[in-house]
């Protein structure tokens, strides 16, 4: 009996040693290297102009790569994030809409791997930390994520016990220790600055295996259009449209290669009839502006097969700032 005591002791203490380690280690991430991160100088940015932001673009990390708002001729901010899908962008939206008085347009990027259900997850740990999801918001999307959004919540409090967040800590506090210090991306406006990246280099053979593989990441095995996903683009549609708020899609650049090798899973015309055409969603959007296939032969202008480098960006940015401008302006002349 007294064995069985000290061996339930021994579990307790051992329990306990754990808590504290990943408590201390949770801590440490969120001092010292959150705050550093893309999302969050990013957001912090953010709630600084959020009160003048006349254009906002909202998006995954195609968007935050391809939109450089200091080349564009409004008051505008780069709103996306890595990875980010329509859960998570309808979330922070209205977490936010309410607290922008100058707000007109909101660009909403619909690339053709953003309905999958590969991506269809629910919110990463930064938007329940952030609080964009409260109470309501989660019995909303526990209808349709189930325990997952519990487990999400659970993982906000101790994301590091999740072996992808850990291996990310582990790199970055050796780096840390090693004297590397910190990586500081350049944020601006939302946009990350990659003007001091080295420049890959391109040619057909590069290009095609990086496109098979994203390619096959993005939808081999998976739903091109998860219902969750599309459900979720309609609440974004909805919610700007409530607030009497303009919405303008876009499909963003990528490679020719991607495009064929992502054509294997869904191709341009069925993606068009699906969303863009489709009466369940266009009836929200305003004009959709078709960017997909734009610099498809110009890979010096791309950093991987659907990110735009600094100079891709900057062409870019130029391009569709003028195409916004006119928009904005119908908008304003309207009012």
């Amino acid at each position: 009996m007294k064995f069985v005591w000290l061996i339930g002791k021994a579990i307790l203490v051992s329990l306990l040693i754990l808590a504290v380690v990943f408590t201390t280690l949770e801590c440490i991430d969120r001092l010292v290297f959150t705050p550093q991160s893309i999302f969050s100088k990013g957001i912090k940015q953010f709630v600084e102009d959020k009160y003048k932001v006349e254009v906002l673009f909202c998006g995954g990390s195609d968007m935050s790569h391809d939109v450089n708002p200091s080349r564009l001729h409004f008051e505008a901010f780069n709103f996306g994030h890595t990875l980010e899908n329509y859960i998570e962008t309808y979330y922070i939206l209205k977490h936010y809409i309410n607290e922008m008085p100058s707000l007109r347009l909101v660009v909403l990027e619909v690339n053709l791997a953003h309905f999958s259900s590969k991506y269809s997850t629910v919110p990463k740990k930064e938007y329940f930390i952030n609080g964009y999801l409260n109470f309501d918001d989660m019995r909303e999307l526990y209808k349709f994520k189930g325990n997952a959004v519990v487990w999400g919540k659970l993982l906000s409090y101790c994301s590091i016990i999740k072996r992808s967040y850990m291996y990310n800590f582990i790199n970055r506090l050796s780096d840390l220790m090693s004297g590397k210090g910190i990586v500081k991306k350049n944020i601006h406006k939302g946009f990350v600055y990659l003007r001091d990246e080295k420049s890959r280099i391109f040619n057909d053979e590069i290009t095609e295996q990086m496109s098979i593989r994203r390619g096959d990441y993005d939808f081999d095995g998976y739903n091109a259009f998860d219902e969750d996903s599309l459900v979720y683009f309609e609440k974004v549609l909805r919610l700007c449209k409530e607030r009497n708020i303009t919405v303008v899609t876009t499909t963003l650049p990528v490679t020719g290669y991607y495009l064929r090798q992502s054509s294997n899973y869904i191709n341009k015309d069925i993606f068009f009839a699906k969303i863009i055409n489709n009466p369940r969603f266009n009836k929200y959007i305003y004009k959709h502006l078709d960017f997909l296939e734009t610099f498809s032969n110009r890979y010096e202008l791309f950093l991987d097969v659907t990110h735009l480098n600094y100079k891709g960006s900057a062409v870019f940015s130029d391009l569709i700032s003028n195409s916004i401008s006119e928009i904005l302006l119908k908008i304003k002349s309207n009012i």
